[in-house]
């Protein structure tokens, strides 16, 4: 086959560029969460078999998030590896926690008000309604 042949083989199977900015822009459902689901109302993660809450207003720099890590590795029930990973999961996706509080490996700060702007964004999105605390 010619390079210029498998160079265009993408256009021939009718991808176009209004295909991709919708892949793009199509909210990805969230991880595996275990037993972790969002309680909007009161901006917190909460653990659904013992409903041990983490105030996310509180995660607004690397030392606090990584902080309830640990507090939350160190629970008996927390040694449930289904549990910590869930946890890191969660914080990931509602804080971006890599891209806003240490990128580069430097500790950030952000404000409790960009920390509620993002858990407003992701609760609003239909996708990730199997999160959502009921």
């Amino acid at each position: 086959m010619a390079r210029s042949q498998s160079l265009s083989a993408p256009y021939d199977r009718g991808m176009t560029t209004t295909g991709l900015d919708d892949l793009l822009n199509t909210p990805t459902p969230p991880g595996d969460w275990g037993p972790w689901r969002l309680d909007v109302a009161n901006y917190a993660l909460t653990h659904a078999g013992n409903r041990y809450s983490i105030d996310l207003r509180s995660c607004v720099t690397s030392a606090e998030v990584l902080d309830w890590i640990a507090q939350i590795a160190g629970k008996t029930w927390g040694e449930d590896p289904t549990v910590l990973a869930g946890l890191v999961v969660a914080l990931d996706e509602l804080l971006d926690f890599q891209g806003t509080l240490c990128s580069r490996g430097k500790s950030t700060t952000r404000t409790v008000e960009s920390v509620i702007a993002d858990v407003d964004a992701f609760a609003a999105e239909p996708a990730h309604k199997s999160v959502i605390a009921k």
